[in-house]
């Protein structure tokens, strides 16, 4: 230990400190250090426990308060209550989603009536009395009638002589008994002499009209709310669904009818008589 000199009255005193004073003054200081902590105020901890007795170390560092059961009753409420809102919330958005679907179904029902009653109204076929399946028309320009691809060629070449190949005299339109232009016998024809043309424009509509009713699924047989059963289509839709059975004769009438007048025009200008005698047979008539 260093040593420490005063002088007093101008004599020389020296003072040394040794260990033992080293250890009452420490053990001084943890006295004064503990008055000064039972002078402090108690916190009630929920246990009965001063803060100055459960929290405070010697080192000055102080442990986290425990929640009190009147706290954790209250939080456990707010999580409830916060549980109830989410749901009313989830409940609201359930009921949005509902009414949302039935609003889109019920607006594909009220496209699809409109197309089916455009295509009952405007695009009947006078001939087999079915919607028309990839129209044609008859070529004289005083005539113009649109029918079904099939049912055209089947009333052409039912005109046909089946012993000869031939026609014996004009083919008329079975609407308005215009005339078709006459079948040459030599070939080769030129392609200002067949009989028929497609429709363009009527075709794109009818194609757009039926695509429209397909585009809705068939509505399911069982027990619905009220206002499903109030809303029902009406009868002949469902028939013209996806998958239903007027789409699928359709589809098929227009195939079958697209393949004989794509065959008969590319061929037109070589055809001779046995081969209108073998389209003939095919179609039938």
């Amino acid at each position: 230990m260093p040593r420490r000199s005063t002088r007093l009255n101008g004599d020389a005193t020296t003072v040394e400190f040794q260990p033992e004073h080293d250890d009452a003054l420490l053990s001084i200081a943890k006295k004064k250090r503990r008055i000064e902590k039972q002078d402090l105020p108690g916190i009630d901890n929920g246990d009965g426990d001063s803060c100055g007795e459960a929290d405070l170390r010697d080192d000055g560092e102080s442990s986290v308060v425990p929640i009190t059961s009147a706290e954790l009753s209250k939080r456990e409420l707010d999580v409830i209550r916060r549980e109830r809102e989410l749901r009313m919330q989830m409940d609201q958005l359930a009921k949005q989603q509902l009414d949302l679907a039935r609003a889109e179904e019920l607006l594909s029902e009220r496209t699809a009536e409109v197309a089916l009653a455009q295509l009952e109204d405007h695009f009947q076929c006078p001939l087999c009395f079915e919607v028309i399946a990839c129209p044609y028309i008859l070529t004289p320009a005083q005539c113009g009638h649109t029918f079904c691809a099939l049912c055209t060629a089947r009333w052409f070449f039912s005109r046909l002589h089946k012993g000869c190949g031939g026609w014996h005299e004009s083919v008329d339109c079975p609407m308005c008994r215009a005339l078709l232009i006459l079948t040459p016998d030599t070939t080769p024809r030129s392609t200002i002499t067949v009989p028929f043309a497609p429709n363009r424009m009527a075709d794109v509509v009818l194609c757009e009209l039926v695509r429209k009713l397909g585009s809705r699924e068939p509505r399911k047989t069982g027990e619905g709310d009220v206002a499903e059963k109030i809303t029902e289509p009406p009868a002949g839709l469902d028939a013209w669904a996806n998958g239903g059975t007027l789409q699928l004769d359709w589809l098929e009438r227009d195939r079958i009818g697209r393949r004989e007048m794509d065959d008969i025009i590319g061929r037109w200008k070589g055809l001779e008589g046995a081969d209108f005698i073998e389209i003939k047979s095919r179609l039938g008539v």
